[in-house]
């Protein structure tokens, strides 16, 4: 099956090939617990879910263009059915288009990892 891996380590955004298994999906991405968020209307990118707690000289990350923050590690794109992955539809060159990749020096993880809290 299609996926699109985002490596902000490599800089390159590139189709791979997968079955699109749990456990292959943290191989490909090389982490240990993940998170799923919106690509577009018909497509979830899979992240590592503790990308922004890791140390930053080791980390690299990437912004893509109308997101709120930016992301830490490797990014896996999938076309979504109602749950389940399905191959990618979306063009390589809309991907590329949409990413920048990240100096870790213009980088703030921490401001993203803040929670409120209310004394009553």
């Amino acid at each position: 099956m299609r996926g699109i891996l985002i490596d902000p380590f490599k800089r390159t955004v590139t189709d791979v090939e997968t079955d699109s298994s749990l456990d292959e999906i943290y191989s490909i991405l090389d982490v240990g617990t993940i998170t799923v968020v919106a690509f577009d209307r018909e497509h979830v990118m899979f992240l590592d879910d503790e990308g922004l707690l890791k140390d930053k000289d080791e980390q690299a990350y990437f912004h893509l263009k109308g997101a709120d923050q930016p992301f830490a590690g490797r990014g896996l794109i999938f076309a979504d059915n109602y749950g389940d992955n399905r191959a990618a539809i979306v063009s390589l060159e809309k991907v590329r288009d949409s990413v920048t990749f990240l100096d870790n020096s213009n980088v703030q993880p921490e401001a993203y990892l803040g929670w409120t809290v209310t004394a009553w």
